[in-house]
């Protein structure tokens, strides 16, 4: 079974400005000055707000690494593996806003 690959720092994709200071050096490259972050730690709704545990399934099959991983393997690995994550994410699903999980992001200002 093949395994999601680890980010690559800098790389294209969710994690490719981890390292504040190489951010900090893009944006002043590209003339922006006074960068400030600042942790931000909250909760985020997967597959979009309201989403079911089901459509929050399709959404996190569709466009993570999970899924593309999940793609090489049999049908019956691919079922099992899509029933248990619609478990998991039914434990977070909260009426009226979705299924909600935890997020950590950086929120990130500059001068131009």
């Amino acid at each position: 079974m093949s395994t999601s690959p680890p980010a690559v720092p800098r790389a294209p994709g969710p994690f490719a400005f981890e390292d504040l200071s190489y951010l900090e050096t893009v944006l002043t490259d590209a003339g922006f000055k006074a960068m400030t972050a600042a942790p931000y730690t909250g909760l985020q709704p997967v597959g979009g707000p309201g989403a079911s545990p089901g459509e929050a399934t399709d959404f996190v099959l569709a466009s993570m690494a999970a899924g593309r991983v999940l793609a090489e393997q049999g049908e019956a690995v691919r079922d099992a593996a899509r029933e248990d994550l619609r478990t998991l994410l039914a434990d977070h699903h909260k009426a009226g806003e979705g299924v909600m999980l935890g997020c950590k992001a950086w929120l990130v200002t500059a001068k131009a």
